[in-house]
């Protein structure tokens, strides 16, 4: 359905975030693990009527503060990272999640709230390193961030 004329942009997100997962096909087997919502139903979804009562949904946040503590600074006291560093981080996250073992190696510890005694933090960075999924630039920063170490 269209949106009424003087719609804020968050609310158009809002509305066809609404709309797909509203449409759905959620009688699919294995949905939660493999479709969250549900299948996309496209056609469907330009049937939902537009709403505006719908809250804004809070900004996302993305960190991977292992890259950044310094001796004994904890994850959660760690400044958040701005402009290359968050990229850094994005991708890392990205990769630390994707890779199998890396989560072993750290104990099973969430990389955004538990702290990683430095041993631990030291193999992980080498793993992240070493990763076929790892960009160059990256690779590049886990080296000065393991020499500096």
């Amino acid at each position: 359905a269209a949106a009424p004329a003087g719609a804020e942009p968050w609310q158009r997100v809002e509305a066809v975030r609404w709309a797909l997962f509203t449409s759905a096909a959620k009688d699919v087997p294995d949905r939660q693990t493999y479709f969250g919502q549900g299948l996309l139903r496209a056609h469907a979804a330009l049937d939902v009527p537009f709403r505006a009562d719908l809250p804004k949904t809070p900004a996302d946040t993305v960190s991977f503060p292992w890259l950044r503590l310094l001796g004994i600074v904890d994850a959660v006291a760690a400044p958040p990272p701005v402009g290359g560093e968050l990229m850094y981080e994005v991708e890392a996250l990205q990769v630390f999640l994707q890779t199998p073992g890396l989560e072993q190696l750290a104990g099973g510890a969430d990389p955004q709230t538990d702290p990683l005694s430095p041993a631990d933090r030291k193999k992980v960075i080498a793993a992240l390193r070493a990763s076929p999924l790892a960009s160059k630039a990256l690779r590049e920063h886990l080296g000065k961030v393991y020499r500096a170490m």
